[in-house]
């Protein structure tokens, strides 16, 4: 991680900014990197999908199971925070 990635992150997340982070890691790599420059912590729910396992048609399932728990999460809890590991 470069200098300053944890502060730019910390302040883009204070100012209320989405952050979104894609790399081609392992799942594991990219939690460690993810907690490293700050876009989560022990509170973070970790949630993975790996889009292999299943078909398509599995797998459109599955994202609006997770749409759906994830809103609902949302809406109780404003400060709900998610990372989505995909395989």
């Amino acid at each position: 991680i470069q200098d300053g990635v944890n502060e730019t992150v910390g302040m883009l997340l204070a100012g209320g900014i989405k952050v979104w982070m894609l790399t081609g890691d392992s799942r594991e790599t990219a939690i460690i990197t993810a907690q490293v420059c700050g876009l989560s912590d022990r509170e973070t729910s970790i949630i993975g999908l790996n889009p292999l396992i299943s078909g398509p048609s599995m797998l459109k399932k599955e994202l609006h199971r997770l749409y759906s728990k994830i809103q609902h999460k949302i809406q109780t809890d404003p400060d709900y925070r998610y990372l989505l590991a995909v395989d």
